[in-house]
Parts: structure tokens; sequence; C-alpha cells
């Protein structure tokens, strides 16, 4: 008498754990570290959209890596150049003029550290250009928490 194959006498046969395993998959690659996530502020700079993310997540007290994409119309800035500048505003520090160079990936994001120094109302100045153009300036806020031990 030949064999039955029973896992496909069975309802769903071998289609369930199949659909189950590939579901797994996705799930697991979807909510994965280094992910895309929502972003944290989005802005605008003269004809570009801004989406920021910042690691940590919600930006805090020290070291902060902001990743900016930028939005040109319908396409992604590749080849541009930003530059970023945290400041309080109305602190007697904020006269420096310090410009931190955002590195590009090449595909429309680029990414540079800040540290925030203190807890407070916190401003990122984030400069775009493309080509010779000048650059469109965007206002980020940001409030860091001060952490007490």
């Amino acid at each position: 008498m030949p064999r039955q194959n029973r896992s496909s006498s069975k309802p769903g046969g071998v289609f369930l754990p199949l659909l189950a395993v590939a579901l797994v998959v996705t799930l697991a690659v979807a909510l994965a570290p280094g992910c895309s996530r929502a972003p944290d502020k989005t802005a605008a700079a003269g004809p570009f959209r801004i989406e920021v993310r910042s690691d940590p997540s919600p930006a805090a007290l020290g070291p902060t890596r902001l990743t900016l994409r930028v939005q040109d119309g319908d396409r992604l800035l590749s080849g541009g150049e930003v530059k970023l500048r945290a400041f309080m505003d109305g602190m007697p520090m904020n006269t420096d003029e310090l410009w931190i160079p955002a590195a590009g990936d090449g595909k429309g994001s680029y990414t540079a550290e800040v540290d925030f120094s203190m807890g407070g109302e916190w401003t990122v100045l984030a400069s775009v250009r493309r080509g010779a153009e000048e650059p469109a300036q965007a206002r980020i806020p940001f409030t860091i928490v001060w952490e007490l031990p």
C-alpha cells in the first residue's frame, strides 16, 4: 500500500508552518536594532526636508550621534555638504561658531556627533549645501534632561 504524506492531509499542510517561519523572519528583520525607525525630529532648510534620528534616542546628556536624512524634492541629496552647530540660546559660551562636518553615506544620510554637555534647551543648526549653491539652514530644537546620580 502506498504511503500517504500526512502533512498534506492536514488542513494547511506544509503551507502553514512555512508561513509561520516567514512571518517570524520578517518580524525579526523589521524589529532588529539599526533598522529604519521613525525620525525623532523633522525640519525644513530651504528646499530640503530633513529627518533627524539620534543615538541615543531620545537625545541625552553627553555625546549623541545625529543622522540627518536629507530629501531634495522627490530625491535624496547625495554628495551634498552638511554641517551642524549645537548650542544653547542665550548662553555666553555660544560665541565660538564651531561647526561639525557630517559624513555622508552617498545615499542621502549624513552623520555627525554632537556633545550635549549640560541639560536644558538646545538648538542644533543644520547647514545643507547642494553643489556651489548658498547653504540652507534649519533650527532643530532638543530638550536634554539632567541625569542626577
